[in-house]
């Protein structure tokens, strides 16, 4: 007898069905990318918000210190203690013994001291807080009036220039100035002679601080 050979028929996809496959695969693709993508804006939006979170907590910490000192001058206050302010002019409107002054920038800053003026924005309030800074206190250990100086038991990083406040013992007196010298920073000296110089030179109008310091 003769062998007939059956035909056989293989197995495969035809050419719509990959088109079909394809089509899928590439929707499920691009929406597993689209989740990546929105998972990657989603957590640097976290970032940014966490960031500007972060700088508001720091702010607030800096601005709270500073306002439950304001008013502070040491063991001394304004209105118990004889006060003696040599510096000769204002700073441009930043030396003063008041706690707290407010300005109102709303439509100008023309109001605003000279120095804040610089960094002021019109549209914006602002006020300035005026405290001693007792992170930055140092203890006299001897004050010679006739050669205006003053020594401390530590040495500090004062500078020619910055207004510096010093109150007796007994908290009856104290006195307002701007350092004079040395330049030579980080000594145990603190000069309060006067000078009519510009720049970062103290404006003193009096050698003398009136005080038993």
């Amino acid at each position: 007898m003769g062998c007939k050979l059956k035909p056989q028929r293989h197995a495969g996809y035809s050419l719509i069905e990959i088109m079909i496959s394809t089509v899928v695969a590439i929707i499920v693709l691009g929406g597993a990318f689209q989740v990546v993508i929105d998972s990657k804006q989603r957590d640097r939006e976290s970032l940014a918000v966490s960031a500007i979170q972060d700088n508001a907590r720091y702010a607030m910490h800096v601005l709270s210190q500073d306002l439950f000192m304001a008013g502070y001058w040491g063991c001394a206050t304004v209105d118990a203690a004889n006060v003696s302010n040599v510096v000769r002019t204002s700073a441009g409107g930043f030396i003063d013994f008041s706690a707290l002054t407010g300005f109102e920038g709303e439509s100008s800053i023309i109001d605003f001291p000279v120095d804040l003026q610089a960094r002021a924005i019109v549209g914006n309030d602002a006020f300035i807080v005026r405290h001693a800074d007792s992170r930055n206190a140092y203890t006299v250990r001897e004050h010679k009036s006739p050669s205006a100086t003053i020594k401390l038991w530590d040495k500090h990083n004062y500078a020619i220039g910055d207004t510096l406040v010093i109150a007796e013992a007994n908290c009856r007196q104290m006195a307002i100035f701007q350092m004079s010298g040395p330049s030579n920073g980080s000594s145990e000296v603190i000069g309060h002679n006067t000078n009519t110089g510009g720049g970062n030179a103290a404006d003193n109008c009096a050698n003398g601080l009136k005080g038993n310091f």
